[in-house]
């Protein structure tokens, strides 16, 4: 469900302004979103941009109820777009996340997460399965239908939703997991089965036996990899739990109460025949899981060959989200750098000027479809198990062998650390050439024995004294400068002043979360004296709000 042009609203002056936006290609197959006007005011790279969904609310107007309707592309400056309808803010989420770059996890496609988890399923959906299987989450009761923790999900989701890898034992217990599984399923843009096959997925709750099996195979291999990978990943788990019905209480049928709805909603268009085909929802998720080695035989040969082992943690190398004004700044500076290869001639790296647009620009149609087909069918992990970590691009700083831990320091290094440095750096000369190594001692062995002969006449003609006063000394220590004592002493108070603060902040956590803690112990005793009024009385008599004893 691509998208390359319709109206929007874009936010000029503190106003929002109508606008015909579409995506074109220039002559070096950049894909730019740009003002389908006369005189357009803006172009924006797609390669470059990073797309927000998190809308800075900051000196900005949004008009009431279309707030969750509204997302911002970094580029030059922050511009910000607000749709229409739900429908179409659906199909740009479908398609411009893909195109550009993006900080997050949640509310996102699909193909977004699976490019940055390392692995050929979501973060967040490899990690929670991956705690509940090692916990026995596939034998205990109620999974996917029990209620967890409003703050450990919370705290596990600010994780996950920070492009950062999770260590399992965040979880804390499986009905968080499962809560993690659900809410990450129900806040995809384009469901696992996407909105297109909705009403395919639809007819498998009535079709007859036999046939609906066939049907639903058919179904599973037209979806893009990405969606089939991940859906035989949360099926593989469930038709474990359904083995353990004795235990876990939970049939293919409850699974697909829990589940389906979240994994085939219906469009926006069409959101009225939700509450209609529930039911037919259900029982299609149940026959994936009844039947579900005839279904994803296939699917699960490739899986199983490429290896089901999740990569170790940090699956990702964790950064911090940068401030809104860096990274537009940083985009300036490479919007820049490349109008100034155009001027200077230099023809690799072009962009269309605003004055030639109709000739230097075709529809981006064909383009766009290239590249969101190429993220959501990523076969890359198909090929090889990832069991290991992605190492970095970096790599740690060597350790300084003249630092040597020593009281007797001379000239900022110790004696016995030169002595050290020197004797390695020679014995890795020798590893490195050995050959060299053999042909030079022949070389010393006649040079030694007069030097040798010269230091034996030099003591003999020379005192003691002189000779102490010729030994070689390392400089002395620096002093330390007056500045360098105040620029100390300031960072030092700096220092004290946030240890403060920071012991401040957990002095509050502290009393909130006691403050929490009694909350939810009277939440609890509520429930309890309520649940013994209705076991002994049954409820409340008819009439006694009218007055009537």
């Amino acid at each position: 469900m691509t998208k390359t042009s319709g109206t929007i609203e874009v936010l000029y002056n503190k106003k929002f302004e109508t606008k015909e936006i579409k995506i074109v290609t220039s002559k070096d197959q950049h894909l730019y979103l740009i003002d389908n006007a006369s005189k357009p005011k803006f172009q924006i790279d797609l390669s470059i941009a990073i797309f927000n969904i998190h809308i800075n609310k900051r000196n900005k107007v949004i008009p009431q109820g279309k707030e969750n309707l509204c997302f911002e592309l970094f580029y030059d400056k922050v511009y910000t777009f607000c749709c229409p309808s739900q429908i179409e803010f659906d199909e740009w989420m479908s398609t411009l996340p893909l195109l550009t770059k993006v900080y997050g996890t949640f509310k996102y496609p699909l193909g977004c997460a699976v490019s940055k988890s390392a692995w050929r399923y979501p973060i967040p959906i490899y990690r929670a399965i991956e705690y509940l299987q090692k916990n026995k989450g596939a034998e205990s009761e109620g999974i996917f239908r029990t209620s967890a923790s409003y703050k450990i999900v919370g705290r596990v989701k600010s994780i996950l939703d920070g492009d950062q890898d999770i260590v399992i034992e965040e979880f804390k217990e499986c009905a968080c997991a499962a809560a993690i599984i659900k809410e990450y399923l129900r806040e995809l843009p384009d469901p696992l089965i996407p909105f297109q096959y909705y009403n395919e997925f639809v007819i498998l709750g009535r079709l007859k036996d036999g046939v609906k099996e066939k049907e639903a195979k058919k179904l599973i291999n037209k979806i893009p990899d990405v969606n089939k990978n991940t859906l035989w990943y949360l099926c593989y788990f469930c038709q474990e739990v359904v083995k353990n019905v004795e235990k876990t209480q939970m049939t293919a049928y409850n699974l697909g109460t829990c589940l389906g709805p979240t994994v085939c909603r219906a469009p926006p268009h069409e959101a009225m025949k939700e509450m209609e085909n529930t039911k037919l929802v259900i029982e299609g998720f149940a026959t994936l899981i009844n039947s579900y080695e005839e279904i994803f035989k296939d699917i699960e040969e490739i899986n199983l060959r490429a290896g089901i082992t999740p990569p170790n943690y940090p699956a990702v190398v964790p950064h911090p989200s940068a401030p809104y004004e860096k990274v537009t700044e940083e985009i300036q500076k490479v919007v820049v750098e490349r109008q100034k290869r155009i001027n200077a001639g230099k023809p690799r790296q072009t962009i269309f000027s605003h004055k030639s647009i109709k000739s230097e620009v075709t529809d981006g149609t064909s383009l766009v479809k290239e590249q969101v087909q190429k993220v959501m069918s990523q076969n890359n992990g198909l090929t090889r198990p990832t069991t290991e970590a992605p190492k970095p691009s970096y790599l740690p700083p060597k350790p300084n062998r003249l630092q040597h831990n020593s009281n007797e320091l001379i000239g900022g290094n110790s004696a016995s650390g030169v002595l050290t440095a020197i004797i390695d750096k020679e014995e890795d000369k020798r590893k490195e050439n050995p050959n060299k190594g053999k042909s030079q001692e022949h070389r010393t062995t006649n040079n030694t024995k007069d030097v040798i002969e010269q230091t034996e006449q030099e003591n003999n003609n020379n005192n003691r004294e002189e000779i102490e006063e010729k030994v070689p000394t390392l400089p002395p220590p620096r002093r330390k400068t007056s500045c360098f004592r105040e620029s100390t002493g300031e960072l030092i108070s700096k220092v004290i002043e946030q240890e403060k603060e920071i012991e401040e902040l957990k002095n509050i956590i502290q009393k909130l979360e006691k403050r929490i803690s009694k909350e939810e112990e009277m939440i609890e005793t509520l429930i309890q004296y309520n649940n013994q009024y209705y076991q002994e009385y049954g409820g409340y008599e008819e009439g006694y709000y009218e007055g009537q004893e």
